[in-house]
This record gives structure tokens, C-alpha cells and sequence, in this order.
């Protein structure tokens, strides 16, 4: 199967945000893995699960607990 190159998460986002009148500097997104680093980037706030990856951690602005902990909920 071949995926387009311009189906991302952070593209969803923009289109997303677009459709809402916003911008995607007031969107806040939540990654732990490799497909999530462009879209945390693109975000106002990109925010890594403590378990995520080194990776994924740099490149968030914020990090919160594991999803193991439902550290989205809190």
C-alpha cells in the first residue's frame, strides 16, 4: 500500500484547525512516538507522554505522565 506523503498528522491538524477558524498555534497535541514529532512541532503546544520516545521528548514543549497513567487526563 502506498500512503500519500501528504497525509500527516500534522497536516490533518492544519486542515482541522482551518475548518474551525483557528490556527494550529492554539492547538494542543499529545505524541509518544516517531509519527508524532512533526505534529507536535506544528502545534502551539506539543506535549510528549513521559513514556514517549527521547525523541518525541525533545521535541515536545511540555511533557506530561505516561498513558499507562492516563497522564492525558490529568
Amino acid at each position: 500500500m502506498i500512503m500519500n506523503r501528504q497525509a500527516t498528522k500534522a497536516n490533518g491538524i492544519k486542515i482541522l484547525a482551518a475548518h474551525y477558524g483557528i490556527s494550529p498555534e492554539e492547538v494542543a497535541a499529545f505524541g509518544d512516538d516517531y509519527n508524532d514529532i512533526d505534529m507536535l512541532q506544528s502545534c502551539g503546544i506539543g506535549i510528549a507522554v513521559d513514556n514517549a520516545l527521547p525523541e518525541v521528548e525533545a521535541a515536545a514543549n511540555q511533557i506530561c505522565g505516561s498513558n499507562e497513567q492516563d497522564g492525558v487526563d490529568r
